[in-house]
């Protein structure tokens, strides 16, 4: 148990950004942000915002699953991820309010 909590403190914001970053899967991405939400005792959870045209056309639960794809050695060492992702228009439409919205929950 403690090679995995050592293995899990390896996780930050600027991680999961970079891995995003550096994506073949998310190459038309616009902006990315990662929260660290781990305030309640229970291990490590992020919210994470994905903005990228890669994602038009495509539904949530297929948005959600080329994240976690991506993010596949990350999510198996945390205790809890939320997803937000939108394409530019949607972001520009209304993703922002409803990213401000989930980082101050």
């Amino acid at each position: 148990a403690a090679a995995a909590d050592a293995d899990a403190a390896l996780v930050t914001p600027a991680r999961i950004e970079d891995k995003l970053k550096g994506s073949a899967a998310l190459a038309e991405l616009i902006t990315t942000e990662a929260v660290d939400e781990s305030n309640c005792g229970c291990g490590q959870k992020f919210k994470v915002l994905v903005v990228t045209d890669a994602f038009d056309g495509m539904p949530p639960l297929k948005r959600h699953r080329v994240v976690n794809e991506v993010l596949k050695e990350e999510i198996g060492m945390i205790h809890a991820i939320t997803l937000k992702t939108f394409t530019q228009k949607q972001w520009g439409a209304n993703g922002q309010a409803q990213w401000k919205a989930c980082k101050d929950e």
